[in-house]
């Protein structure tokens, strides 16, 4: 069943998709519990609409690729950082989640509307050894959150880990020593950072213990000095498959990549809206922002209007590319009323139905009768 299942996503990740729908039967006979399975051949309409061009995205190859493995862009200062291989022919080999090339972090800025189509080295700025990137900063830019390298042995031999490591700017503007996140272990792996912002809680990727499926998006607050136990973000947001490369706009909506919600094959880039103190159920943000091969680590500006994203999708090198996204987000609100008193019906159950994802939307009204869909669960 393991063959049927990689051969069925290879032929996804080479963009034949009507061919890779003739398993999907074989699949769910051989497993019946196997949810992505499940969810393919109940949601085929959405997937065949997550295909389409949409006109609301523009994307655009970005001036400082190599061509060589660049990746991972982060804001900071007047423009963005980005991790890099620079060798050539690289992809950098981070799906399989062991970051196995060198790499380094470069700066560019912008020079009136477009970025400089060179990138500056940050040679010393850490410390640090050839393996670094990505990195996050901190809104103020006085903290670096460092996904690292680490080599670690066993009777085996020898593995790469990857660990978290903070540092702080100085009042000098020199950057102090990266300390370890408290939750690095040589057991497992721990990056991809990227911080709330309101600056509170700190999202990131790991396969540790308790993980839904290989690599889980992970939460862990800033409690004083240090950070809390780490908290999965449980079974709607984290697959079986591998969920990684966080990142939360300004508005409060998580972006991330996942191989196990439905996509158009390899990472697919995902969009879960902010629903009070958690989060709804993701939605795939189609081609172009998506394509068969992978697409991953997106950010987004202020007003998520522009963003920047990985992918592979050209000579399977990874490049950053901008986007701009022509939003469409519309909010259902309303009030539940007897047909024949006309009076506002409390506890009503409210259930929204999504003819292209096949799904839908659960949602109780309040005490006045009233109901939003951005208080709501989602039915599969």
């Amino acid at each position: 069943i393991e063959d049927i299942k990689n051969y069925f996503e290879a032929l996804r990740y080479l963009g034949e998709y009507k061919k890779a729908e003739l398993y999907l039967d074989t699949l769910k006979s051989l497993d019946s519990t196997d949810s992505k399975v499940v969810n393919y051949k109940r949601q085929l309409n959405y997937f065949d609409a997550l295909k389409r061009d949409s006109s609301r995205f523009t994307v655009k190859d970005m001036p400082f690729n190599t061509g060589m493995g660049d990746f991972g862009p982060a804001f900071y200062e007047k423009g963005l950082v980005y991790a890099s291989s620079r060798k050539k022919g690289a992809a950098n080999n981070i799906y399989g989640w062991d970051y196995t090339d060198f790499l380094n972090s470069y700066y560019t800025e912008k020079d009136g509307e477009e970025f400089s189509k060179r990138g500056t080295l940050l040679k010393s700025t850490f410390e640090t050894t050839p393996h670094d990137g990505p990195i996050f900063y901190s809104k103020d830019g006085k903290t670096a959150y460092i996904t690292r390298n680490r080599v670690e042995k066993d009777q085996t031999g020898q593995y790469v880990q990857l660990s978290i490591y903070i540092a702080q700017k100085g009042a000098n503007g020199k950057w102090g020593t990266p300390q370890p996140f408290p939750y690095n272990n040589k057991s497992y792996s721990v990056g991809h950072a990227a911080l709330s912002p309101n600056g509170k809680t700190l999202y990131f990727a790991s396969d540790m213990p308790g993980s839904v499926g290989g690599v889980d998006i992970w939460k862990s607050d800033k409690q004083g000095g240090g950070w809390s136990k780490p908290v999965n973000l449980g079974p709607l947001v984290n697959t079986p498959d591998d969920d990684m490369f966080p990142f939360v706009s300004d508005e409060g909506n998580l972006y991330f990549a996942s191989k196990g919600h439905i996509g158009l094959g390899g990472l697919d880039v995902f969009e879960a809206r902010k629903a009070g103190n958690t989060f709804m159920a993701p939605i795939n943000m189609g081609y172009p922002i998506n394509t068969n091969y992978d697409d991953f680590a997106l950010i987004t500006e202020k007003n998520g209007n522009v963003g920047y994203f990985s992918s592979d999708r050209k000579e399977n090198v990874d490049r950053i590319y901008s986007v701009n996204m022509r939003r469409i987000l519309i909010n259902l609100e309303g009030i539940v009323r007897d047909s024949t008193t006309k009076e506002p019906i409390k506890n009503a159950t409210v259930i929204i139905r999504n003819l292209t994802l096949s799904d839908s939307l659960v949602i109780q009204t309040n005490e006045k009768g009233e109901f939003s869909d951005r208080k709501s669960t989602r039915l599969n």
